[in-house]
């Protein structure tokens, strides 16, 4: 079985930019009934040597795009560099303190 969550949306972004996409979210209901096995299922004292339990796991996926846009002229070499560097990078890496430089997120000099 394939678990599938989707979102449909039209954007206008310039190259570079970062867009952020949330809200998808998900709740997973669990019960687990525990119990000792034959005298749990007699009726009435069964209720004494049995539990329920219920689990919710609540779970949001946030994906974030940003889309770059080469012309059709091939790619300088400083430019190739700068690929090459963005595509060997863990799948996300967002900035934690003044100054970190990361090539999904531009350095803003307000960033705490």
């Amino acid at each position: 079985m394939v678990d599938a969550r989707t979102a449909r949306t039209s954007l206008l972004l310039e190259d570079g930019q970062v867009v952020i996409m949330g809200g998808l979210r998900r709740k997973e209901l669990t019960k687990n009934i525990s119990q000792v096995p034959i005298i749990g299922d007699v009726p009435g004292i069964g209720l004494l040597f049995k539990t329920n339990n219920t689990i919710i796991k609540n779970s949001e996926l946030i994906v974030f795009l940003s889309p770059h846009i080469y012309k059709s002229k091939s790619l300088t070499t400083e430019e190739m560099d700068k690929f090459n560097e963005i595509r060997n990078q863990p799948i996300l890496t967002v900035p934690h303190k003044k100054g970190v430089k990361s090539p999904w997120w531009p350095i803003d000099e307000n960033f705490q």
